[in-house]
C-alpha cells in the first residue's frame, strides 16, 4: 500500500540520518582531539588550525541539520497512526541491508502469518536472499540466513521472540506491551490518517446531472463513488475540490424555453408550481416538435441565440429551469450528505474565446517549428 511505503520511507530516512549524525560526531571528536603537527612557522600552525576550526564548523552545522531533519520525520509519525506491517518490515530491511548489500530489496519481506500459532508476522527474506548469494556463488542455507538475520535483530525491538519454521520463514510473534500500548493510543486519539509525502490539490468531478432532467441511477452511482474519493483524500490531508459540471447549455435550453413560452405563457410567474418531473415531461415533449416541427425548430434555436445573447426573458426562464433542478438534487445531496460545488457548462463559455485564441496559437507554433 502506498502509506505502508511512505512509513518504510519515513523510518528509513530517520535511520539513515541517525547514522550519518553519529558518523559526524565522531568525525568531529576526531577533529577536537587531533594535535596540531609540527610546523616550520608559525604562520602555517595558525593556517592549520583555522582549517580545522573551520571543518569543525561546519560538520557541527550538518549535526544540527540532520537532528532537526531527524525531529521533523519523528514528527510525522508520531502524528499518524502507527503501521505495525510497515514497522515490521522496515526493521528486517534494515538489518538485510546491512548484512547483504548485494541483495536488493524491491517488495516487503515480511507478511501475515498464517494462523495464531504461527505469531504476528512472518519473514519471508531468507529463500531469496539464498537465490542471489547462490547466484555468485556462495551456496547458503535459507535457515542459516534466518539464524544470522534474527541474531542481528535489535534489541530495542518489539519482538518478544522470533522462531524459524519450513525451509527458512522467521515466525515474529509481537511483546503483549507493544500491542497493548497501539490499542490505548487507538482508543485515546482515534483514527489518524498515514503520513502523506505532500500535500496534493485534486479535483474530482462526479454526480454530474443533467438541468431539467432526474437523476438517475448511474448519477447516484458517480454521486456515492465521488463522495467516497473525496473523504478520502480529505481524510488524508489533501486540498479536495468538488466539482458537479452539470449540463446547464446548450440547444435543449432553446428548447424547452420555445416550448414553455408557446404552452405556459405566464411560466415566469408561475415557475415555483412546476416540479423536475414536470420539466423533463415538456422537455420530452419539446423534442418531439423540434424533431418534427420544422417552425418549432426555428424558434428553439432562436431561443438559443436569445439566451445566449442574455435575452432577459429567455435568461429569466432559465434560471428558474435551473433553480427548480438544483432544489431536487440538493434534497438527494442533503440525504447523503454529499457537499458539492455546481460548475456548470455556462461557467466555461467566457474563457472559450481564451482557450480557442490558445489553442490556434499552439497549432501554428507546432506549424512553424515543422
Amino acid at each position: 500500500m502506498a502509506s505502508s511505503k511512505v512509513v518504510e520511507d519515513l523510518l528509513q530516512r530517520i535511520i539513515q540520518a541517525e547514522n550519518e549524525t553519529e558518523r559526524l560526531l565522531s568525525e568531529v571528536a576526531s577533529l577536537e582531539s587531533a594535535g596540531t603537527p609540527q610546523k616550520t612557522s608559525e604562520n602555517s600552525t595558525d593556517s592549520y588550525q583555522s582549517e580545522l576550526r573551520a571543518k569543525n564548523a561546519k560538520l557541527k552545522y550538518r549535526i544540527l541539520h540532520l537532528k532537526k531533519s531527524i525531529e521533523e520525520e519523528e514528527s510525522k509519525l508520531m502524528e499518524s497512526m502507527t503501521n505495525v506491517l510497515s514497522v515490521v518490515n522496515s526493521t528486517f530491511v534494515s538489518v538485510v541491508k546491512s548484512l547483504y548489500p548485494e541483495f536488493a530489496v524491491t517488495k516487503s519481506l515480511v507478511q501475515g502469518s498464517a494462523g495464531e500459532r504461527f505469531g504476528d508476522y512472518k519473514c519471508v527474506a531468507s529463500m531469496p536472499i539464498a537465490k542471489v548469494l547462490k547466484a555468485s556463488g556462495r551456496n547458503t542455507n535459507p535457515k542459516e540466513i534466518a539464524s544470522e538475520i534474527i541474531a542481528h535483530l535489535p534489541k530495542t525491538s518489539n519482538f518478544e521472540k522470533c522462531e524459524i519454521a519450513g525451509p527458512g520463514f522467521i515466525n515474529v510473534f509481537l511483546k503483549p506491551q507493544y500491542i497493548s500500548s497501539l490499542l490505548r493510543d487507538l482508543l485515546v486519539n482515534g483514527v489518524r490518517a498515514p503520513p502523506i509525502p505532500r500535500k496534493l490539490r485534486v479535483v474530482v468531478d462526479f454526480s454530474s446531472p443533467n438541468i431539467a432532467k432526474e437523476m438517475h441511477v448511474g448519477h447516484l452511482r458517480s454521486t456515492i463513488i465521488g463522495e467516497t474519493l473525496c473523504r478520502l483524500l480529505e481524510f488524508a490531508g489533501h486540498d479536495v475540490l468538488r466539482l458537479n459540471h452539470i449540463g446547464d447549455w446548450g440547444t435543449q435550453f432553446g428548447m424547452l424555453i420555445a416550448h414553455l413560452q408557446n404552452k405556459h405563457p405566464d411560466y415566469s410567474s408561475t415557475a415555483d408550481q412546476f416540479t423536475l418531473s414536470d420539466l423533463q415531461s415538456l422537455y420530452k415533449e419539446s423534442k418531439v416538435h423540434f424533431d418534427e416541427d420544422p417552425e418549432f425548430k426555428k424558434q428553439a434555436l432562436s431561443s438559443v441565440v436569445k439566451l445566449q445573447g442574455n435575452d432577459p426573458e429567455a435568461k429569466k426562464i432559465w434560471l428558474d429551469i435551473c433553480e427548480a433542478s438544483r432544489k431536487e438534487y440538493q434534497k438527494i445531496y442533503s440525504r447523503l450528505g454529499v457537499k458539492i460545488m455546481d460548475r456548470g457548462e455556462l461557467f466555461y463559455q467566457p474563457l472559450m474565446p481564451l482557450v480557442g485564441k490558445d489553442l490556434v496559437a499552439k497549432v501554428l507554433q507546432v506549424w512553424l517549428y515543422k
